[in-house]
Parts: structure tokens; sequence; C-alpha cells
């Protein structure tokens, strides 16, 4: 379910009060979307809760690229990802783009559910509606596996 957003100049803080307020419409949907962990490496790697505050958020949003001398590329903003866990009744995974400003990347929001899980469309359309909320993109769609395997 990408969402994607003209790229407008927003700072950490920003994107972290975004966030949060994404996360939070999320719990309110489905309780299998009312906690999210970090991404790990390794499968075997303990699940580390994020935070749905802003000030939680803060931290985990990093820094999108950094240029040859290590100096930050501020116009590609910051990135977000998380995951319900492996044992969650429905498996979605985030990721998520804030504070771009280039001409060549835009900002997104991409939520993507296990093939096992099932979102109901009433789920979906509810998603998309707490998307266009916390981020208010330009565009948003919804496509299934189904018809990307058709």
């Amino acid at each position: 379910m990408p969402l994607c957003s003209l790229s407008h100049k927003r700072g950490v803080v920003h994107c972290a009060r975004r966030m949060s307020a994404f996360l939070h419409d999320l719990a309110q949907q489905d309780a299998a979307l009312s906690q999210w962990f970090q991404k790990a490496t390794s499968r075997k790697a303990p699940l580390v809760a994020v935070p749905n505050d802003p000030d939680g958020l803060e931290p985990l949003l990093q820094v999108n690229q950094r240029d040859i001398g290590g100096n930050v590329i501020a116009e590609l903003g910051f990135s977000f990802s998380a995951w319900t866990g492996r044992e969650a009744d429905m498996v979605a995974s985030l990721s998520a783009t804030c504070g771009v400003y280039s001409a060549v990347v835009r900002n997104s929001v991409v939520l993507s559910f296990d093939p096992a899980a099932s979102p109901t469309l009433d789920l979906v359309q509810q998603i998309l509606k707490a998307a266009v909320t916390a981020f208010d993109p330009e565009c948003g769609f919804q496509r299934s596996r189904t018809v990307i395997s058709a």
C-alpha cells in the first residue's frame, strides 16, 4: 500500500510526529497493528519494540544517505522501518521516507502484508485513510499480490 508525497523540506521532529500519528491510527484499526518492532539483521535476534510517541521515534528515523566524505545529504530526508513480528496475527512491514526535498526522490510510506495475512477491504481503506490523515500525501494506492501475479 504505497503512499507518495511531493518533496517538502521537513525536519526529524516533524517526521517523528507524523509517524507517531500514523502508528496510533493503525493501532486503533486492528490489534494486530498495535505493536511494531525494529527490523533485525537475523531471525534469531530478539524483538525490540518500536515506541509510538514522537520522542521515542525520533532517534529511529535514520538519515538516508551520507556523501563520500561522510556528510549527510539532507535533501534525502529520513527513513524508518518496522514490522509486526513473526508471531503477529497479521504479519506486516512498514517502511517510510520523510523529509525529502529532492527533485528526484519522493517521500513515501509503504505498508506490506505477508501473503498469508488477509486484511479485509474495510481495514485496507481505514489504513489508507489513516495514512492520508497522518502524512497528507499527494497520491496513494493499494495493490494486491493477486493483481501483481496475474
